[in-house]
Order: C-alpha cells, then sequence, then structure tokens
C-alpha cells in the first residue's frame, strides 16, 4: 500500500482499540484449532494452519522489531514451538504494547511495501488479522461471526482506497473475486482482496471438486455395524462443512454388491475445501480408507466462468 494511507479517525487510542479485537477475535479463532487439524490445509495452497499461523506470528514479531528499531525474526523459523496459541497471544500482546509507544502513529518507518508511517502499519496488522482469521476460520470449520463486521467494513473501504489503482499480482494480492451483495463484510474485504467467497446463489460455479473413497467396509452396513462411532463422527463434521457452505453433498454408494467394497463420494466448492475434507476426516484418520481421489468436476450448467 501506499505510504500516504490516512491516520485512524478514532485516534491513537481508538485505533489500538480496533487492533486489539482484531487479535483477539483471531486468537479465539487459533484457540479453536483441534489438535488434529493443525496440519490441515487452508485457502492458503502453501500453508497448513499450522503454518498460517505461525505466519501471523511471525508478521506480528517483525512489526515489533520494526517499532523497536530492532533486527527483524528469522521469517522462515518456526516461532509457534509447543504452544502455538499461546505464541500468538504472546506476539499480539508484544505488537499492542508496541503500539503504545509515544510518537510511533506519526513517525514513517521503512517497511517491506515501502516508507509507511505507524498509523498505516496498524492497519496492515488489522488486515491481515481478519483475513488470515477468514483463512483460519475457513479451514478448520469454525463460525466467522467472532471477526468483527465493523473492523472488517472499515478496512474495505480503506483497502478499496488504496487498491484502486493498484495492480492485483497475486502477491499479496490477487484480483477482487465476485461475492453475493449482501454477504458479511468479512466476506466481502477478503473477495476483494483475492478470496473465493460466497457468490450469488443464482450463479453456479464452473468448477466442482468430487472426494472419491474407496474404504476398508464390505457395504455401508457393514460400516454402521462395526464403526458407529466413526460414522457419527463423520456425519457430524461433514455437516459442519455443509453449513459452513464448501460441502454440498456427501453419501456412499449402494449399488455396488459384487465390489466388496465401500465406496464413497463429497462434492466441494473448491480445492482447498476438498483437500480439507480430506485432512479432517474421520474415516482418514482411522486408516479405514485405502484409497481416496480428489477430481475437478466441470459444471455444463455454469453461468459464469469463476
Amino acid at each position: 500500500m501506499p505510504s500516504t494511507s490516512p491516520a485512524p479517525s478514532t485516534g491513537p487510542a481508538g485505533a489500538i482499540e480496533e487492533l486489539t479485537r482484531s487479535l483477539r477475535a483471531t486468537a479465539t479463532l487459533v484457540t479453536g484449532v483441534r489438535p488434529d487439524q493443525w496440519t490441515a490445509p487452508t485457502p492458503c495452497p502453501d500453508w497448513t494452519v499450522r503454518e498460517l499461523v505461525n505466519h501471523l506470528v511471525t508478521g506480528n514479531l517483525s512489526f515489533v522489531a520494526l517499532l523497536r528499531e530492532q533486527p527483524p525474526p528469522d521469517r522462515a523459523g518456526d516461532h509457534l514451538e509447543a504452544d502455538p496459541v499461546a505464541a500468538y497471544r504472546q506476539a499480539a500482546d508484544d505488537l499492542i504494547t508496541v503500539f503504545t509507544q509515544p510518537g510511533v502513529f506519526d513517525r514513517v518507518y521503512q517497511a517491506p511495501p515501502g516508507p509507511m508511517p505507524g498509523s498505516a502499519l496498524l492497519h496492515l496488522r488489522i488486515i491481515e488479522a481478519l483475513v488470515h482469521g477468514w483463512d483460519l476460520a475457513q479451514a478448520t470449520g469454525q463460525p466467522l461471526d467472532v471477526l468483527p463486521e465493523d473492523l472488517a467494513e472499515t478496512e474495505l473501504d480503506l483497502c478499496r482506497a488504496q487498491l484502486a489503482h493498484t495492480p492485483r499480482t497475486g502477491n499479496p494480492f490477487g484480483p477482487a473475486q465476485p461475492v453475493v451483495g449482501d454477504a458479511p463484510a468479512i466476506e466481502r474485504l477478503v473477495a476483494y482482496l483475492g478470496r473465493p467467497a460466497r457468490t450469488d446463489p443464482a450463479i453456479e460455479p464452473s468448477m466442482y471438486y468430487v472426494v472419491q473413497f474407496r474404504t476398508t467396509y464390505r457395504s455401508l452396513d457393514d460400516a454402521v455395524r462395526s464403526d458407529p462411532e466413526l460414522i457419527a463422527a463423520h456425519v457430524a463434521r461433514s455437516t459442519e462443512r455443509h453449513q459452513q457452505g464448501d460441502l454440498l453433498m456427501a453419501g456412499a454408494f449402494l449399488d455396488e454388491p459384487d465390489s466388496q467394497e465401500l465406496h464413497t463420494m463429497a462434492v466441494t466448492t473448491t480445492r482447498a475445501a476438498a483437500d480439507a475434507y480430506v485432512a479432517a476426516d474421520p474415516f482418514v484418520a482411522a486408516g479405514k480408507v485405502a484409497e481416496h481421489r480428489i477430481r475437478a468436476w466441470a459444471n455444463i450448467f455454469a453461468a459464469q466462468v469463476r
């Protein structure tokens, strides 16, 4: 972003309160990550959930070092150690503290995007917390309503003002994506910054992703008899993804009496959702899936190509 970003209209105290709210909201999502989800994929193709949280922590530590005129942390290092939640909370607290230094809002710093005042740097961290909070919620099936709508709306307005004439190369922001008009502000924010968010339900996506499982069970009845707890966990997890909107349908094939193998299928809206479905499925974790495939499926009824 350019170095002329406006200072927060609420003044330093109000801006620090907004930063605190954004960091604590994302902390809620970090705290909500289940033990089996740290290696799950995220909407950021190169990062697992743990790597995404490490990116957030590294970014916060880097800004702390910048504002304190200290050497930056190793950006390639793992700063989470044994307790990712504690590491995130500590880095967030340090970031909030460093923005309370006298004069930090007006001083110009040599940041990676270029010279920027402290007030603009603060907004970068709010956007980072909100957008990657959305990524984290998508990857782990957590609700989006913990991310403050008013902050997302404010940051969306700032992004529109700053990026209106900026080329979108994908680093760090891709081209704006379509989104339904009444979507929550957080979805409109991430869509503006290049994330595929909730689109108009009247517009059919041009591509879905089909997950196919070949299980170790002989039939659906065999699965129900053998592992009712896994069935219940699978249904609960699938229902969670379905309510989130990225799993359209899931079920088992019933017309393969001669195969002596139970096959299942799920249809997801994105490749990231398909990867997350596989990574978090209880049958996969329990070793009950002998083979799986993820296949891109073209929708001939698509009204537009996304």
